[in-house]
């Protein structure tokens, strides 16, 4: 899951420009986003309560949305959500990696 979102964070850095004019990114995106939703659905309750702040079963209904509807796929709307979601996912997921190492 953690490098599925360092790609993803990769593919954001490259910027708005890259984004539109490389489809092999927005595809790639797309998978590690499904990536990411079958991952999330199988994230425990316990995690899924302590990092409320990730959307966990929007992650996982994306998935469902990105397999199974691909030709419906608004790139200019995933771009945004990219944007938007994969900072707060990231800075969770490294939470979660750290608290397992305490352990």
């Amino acid at each position: 899951m953690q490098e599925a979102v360092e790609d993803l964070a990769a593919i954001i850095e490259r910027g708005r420009d890259a984004w539109d004019g490389d489809k092999l990114a927005r595809l790639a995106a797309q998978k590690l986003m499904e990536i990411l939703g079958e991952a999330a659905k199988q994230v425990s309750e316990g995690v899924r309560v302590q990092y409320e702040q990730v959307a966990w079963s929007d992650l996982a209904r994306v998935r469902d949305v990105y397999t199974h509807a691909y030709h419906r796929v608004d790139y200019d709307l995933m771009w945004e959500q990219l944007v938007a979601q994969v900072p707060t996912l990231r800075e969770a997921l490294n939470d979660v990696d750290v608290a397992d190492e305490e352990e």
